[in-house]
């Protein structure tokens, strides 16, 4: 069999109507993409017009296309040039004011954000406008029309403007799970260094996320509570090769969600018997010892030091893992002889030497009481 008749097969395949049949000829379309030639293969001349031709035959199978042209587009500048007709399909389904095709095109645009080449060909289409027409302002399309922006602003954070940051305090006021959602979004462009310098700036924006989200720890449901000290430890990520600058960014924004009401409220939650709650809290603190600011607090907390070496407040693997954790990230922090004395440091060597799974015997009990 030649490859042209192999290729006029294959993108038949894709209307299939088992879903299993088509979704193996979407992946076997995307491999040849990735093989020398084969997007000319693919996109040019006769099989294009093929693509063309199966995209008509229902809205299922075109949106069968316009994942495989996303997912094509992915690989280069050129590849997203060669589907680029596929693309501007998609963005008349964008137009079209069809509420149930656009939320099942959002995925696709946020999965089209992902690459440098694919953002750029969001702008000059102009997504920002399209987001903020008057068809998009419908509440069901709300969730995937937040998301999108946060797919597009976590990979371009230079991206947020006054406008852009007032429609997301306007969805902060419809719902909890919009606001959690939006919270998530936010946290979520704050863990990379180019989002927390593009969010520094909006310090009243940040001081109400940073405020509602202290609160939802506090006293909202455990799925929330849990989510949202996930949304503290992606606030508070840092690594070792970022600038120090971002370190009183965290201790600016640790200010903001009640500093020590706050570290009070996790301990708090540390200390309850649920699996779920308990290990995110351990999450916090892991989050908050990475850095100087955060070991200062944490060795003036009141009996810190006698819960981090008390085997017996982790009973779950999870908790026992997350709890070591906590004393590796301070045994190799470089600040670490600077915030904890030498007695502290001596006993953490030892509690790291045995292991996340060591058991205390009766007389390490006795001597630790």
């Amino acid at each position: 069999m030649n490859h042209s008749i192999f290729l006029d097969q294959l993108l038949r395949l894709l209307t299939d109507e088992e879903t299993d049949i088509a979704v193996l000829a979407m992946e076997n379309v995307k491999r040849i993409a990735t093989l020398e030639n084969g997007l000319n293969l693919l996109f040019e001349g006769q099989n294009a017009e093929k693509l063309k031709q199966v995209m008509g035959k229902n809205e299922t199978v075109a949106f069968r296309v316009y994942e495989t042209a996303v997912d094509v587009s992915l690989l280069s500048p050129f590849a997203l040039d060669k589907v680029k007709y596929f693309l501007d399909q998609l963005f008349i389904v964008l137009n079209s004011g069809d509420i149930l095709l656009i939320m099942n095109s959002f995925e696709l645009i946020q999965k089209l954000s992902s690459t440098s080449h694919g953002i750029s060909y969001l702008e000059g289409n102009k997504i920002f406008d399209l987001l903020c027409s008057t068809v998009y302002m419908s509440h069901l399309l709300l969730p995937g029309k937040l998301k999108t922006y946060g797919a597009i602003l976590f990979h371009k954070p230079e991206l947020i403007s006054n406008n852009i940051l007032q429609f997301f305090d306007e969805a902060f006021h419809t719902d909890e799970l919009t606001m959690l959602i939006t919270i998530e979004i936010i946290c979520h462009i704050l863990s990379t260094p180019n989002g927390k310098t593009a969010l520094f700036t909006f310090d009243n924006f940040i001081q109400k996320i940073a405020k509602t989200l202290s609160s939802l720890i506090k006293t909202g449901p455990s799925d929330v509570r849990i989510r949202g000290m996930d949304c503290v430890c992606e606030m508070f990520e840092y690594k070792q090769d970022w600038s120090p600058k971002y370190l009183s960014y965290h201790e600016r924004w640790f200010e903001m969600l009640g500093d020590r009401q706050f570290i009070d409220a996790v301990f708090g939650i540390v200390r309850q018997p649920f699996d779920d709650l308990h290990v995110a809290a351990l999450r916090v603190i892991r989050s908050v010892a990475t850095q100087e600011w955060g070991q200062k607090i944490l060795a003036n907390f009141p009996g810190f030091e006698e819960w981090l070496f008390d085997r017996r407040t982790e009973t779950c693997k999870d908790g026992k893992e997350t709890k070591f954790d906590i004393a590796h990230v301070l045994l190799t922090s470089n600040t670490l002889g600077q915030t904890f004395e030498s007695p502290f440091i001596i006993k953490l060597k030892v509690f790291y030497k045995e292991g996340p799974f060591h058991v205390q015997s009766q007389s390490e009990v006795a001597l630790g009481d």
